[in-house]
Formats: structure tokens, C-alpha cells, sequence
């Protein structure tokens, strides 16, 4: 849950070009190909980690109305999978004024690496869920 109206959450989570860029982790994001704005399907976003590492994620889907966002990894990544998708969402929980944030990964993986790549996927989307949470509500982020 993030205590912050649904639309702030969406405005960030939804813009596929800059959204990274309020992760801890993050030091650069950029759309490749002149894409620009939240990215329109297709387009493809390098993301630089504070460790120099860049990973490169495609877009997939974008539903404003929905506000849900899909997209992949391409390329080498840090997970021990062959394959990585995500489908991020919010939705407005109007007795509050909060939005739930879902994140739903599908990956392939070897079956000796699915605990270990499962772990790691965990420990990345709850620091990506705190990370959104501090920029939308404007609290600090730990790093």
C-alpha cells in the first residue's frame, strides 16, 4: 500500500521513461531510439545502477485506463533467469486515499535457480514498492 492518491502513484509508476529513476538504486534511465515521454510500446529504457551495471527493459503494454504497465527485460540481467516479464498496476482503495501497488513477475528459470532467482525478484520489487512509496509521498527513501 502506498499512502498517496491513486493518480500520484499512477503519474510515476506508469511513466515507463523516468519511473526508475526515483529507485535508490538508480542513477540514470534513459529511452533508447528517440523514444520519449512514458515510452510508447516498444520503446526500450536503459537503466544505470549505482554499481555501473545497465539493465534494458522493453515495454510491452501501457493502459492508461487500467493503469497497468507490462514489460521485460532484454538482454543479460543479474537473475539467474532466461527469461523476466513484470505487470505493474494501482488501484485507488477509496476508503482510504491509498493505492495498492501490484507487481506480478513471470520468469523462466532452471529448477535448482527458481528459489534463489525467486528471492532475489522478492528482495528487488520490495525495495522498488518503498522506493515509490517515499518519492510519491515525498518522505526519504533509505538507501
Amino acid at each position: 500500500m502506498v499512502d498517496a492518491p491513486v493518480d500520484d502513484v499512477w503519474r510515476v509508476l506508469g511513466d515507463f521513461g523516468a519511473m526508475p529513476t526515483c529507485l535508490t538504486a538508480v542513477v540514470d534511465c534513459r529511452l533508447e531510439g528517440g523514444a520519449v515521454g512514458r515510452g510508447p510500446v516498444g520503446a526500450v529504457r536503459a537503466i544505470t545502477v549505482r554499481s555501473g551495471a545497465v539493465v534494458r527493459e522493453r515495454l510491452l503494454g501501457h493502459d492508461e485506463v487500467r493503469r497497468s504497465v507490462r514489460y521485460e527485460i532484454v538482454g543479460a540481467n543479474r537473475f539467474p533467469v532466461r527469461s523476466y516479464r513484470v505487470q505493474a498496476g494501482a488501484w485507488a482503495v477509496t476508503s482510504t486515499g491509498q493505492t495498492f501497488v501490484r507487481l506480478a513477475v513471470d520468469f523462466d528459470a532452471d529448477a535448482a535457480d527458481e528459489p534463489v532467482a525467486a528471492e532475489m525478484i522478492t528482495a528487488n520489487y520490495d525495495v522498488l514498492l518503498r522506493d515509490l512509496a517515499a518519492h510519491v509521498t515525498g518522505t526519504p527513501a533509505r538507501p
